[in-house]
């Protein structure tokens, strides 16, 4: 690899200009900790989070800015122009790629719950997902998912068996233990005697 020339890669962060989720979460500790190569330049864009407070400020990073909130203009028009402007080598999506391919995808499909369980998701949904996941797969350079599970269902649903398995990281924080004091603190503040640890998105 020619050091005076990274691998250009764009990051769709679109995602942190909603609601933060396992998806925010995923793609934050994944380029926390790539960022330091040197090797790579980083282009994240987003279309009104301030990027930089996430990610940091650094030689090898560049961040970019959508025009638009809408998808249809992000993925049909915004993406490919960047792309292109840009030289990138790779991109990576989650879920769904651009219409046109102008440089190598990495797509992370992180589940299929819709087809998993198809009783919570209305009709419309199932079939548009299911056709915009499969175009997006099969177009991805390299695919990836997050666990063993989420792989053999995407075998399952879409006859895809490529997927690679790059498990979700966890924080050195949640490795650090919570003093006994500070868990009765919390007890009384909210009035507890029981209670159950929810670790997921109520939805």
């Amino acid at each position: 690899m020619n050091p005076s020339k990274p691998v250009r890669i764009l990051v769709d962060c679109h995602i942190f200009d909603q609601s933060l989720q396992g998806t925010t979460t995923y793609i934050r500790g994944l380029y926390r900790e790539l960022i330091p190569n040197s090797e790579f330049h980083f282009y994240f864009v987003a279309h009104h989070t301030d990027l930089a407070a996430i990610f940091g400020s650094h030689p090898n990073v560049t961040f970019l800015q959508y025009r638009s909130k809408n998808k249809f203009f992000r993925l049909f028009w915004e993406l490919p122009n960047m792309i292109r402007k840009n030289n990138i080598d790779w991109a990576h999506f989650q879920y769904v790629v651009p219409l046109f391919k102008n440089c190598k995808h990495i797509v992370t499909l992180h589940d299929l719950l819709f087809l998993d369980y198809p009783n919570y998701f209305p009709w419309s949904y199932r079939m548009s997902k299911k056709f915009l996941y499969s175009v997006s797969a099969f177009r991805a350079t390299i695919l990836l998912t997050v666990s063993e599970f989420s792989k053999q269902q995407i075998k399952k649903h879409l006859g895809i068996g490529s997927a690679i398995v790059l498990s979700n990281g966890i924080e050195a924080c949640y490795y650090e233990k919570t003093p006994l004091t500070t868990i009765e603190e919390t007890k009384k503040a909210y009035g507890l005697q029981r209670y159950f640890l929810f670790v997921s998105r109520w939805e």
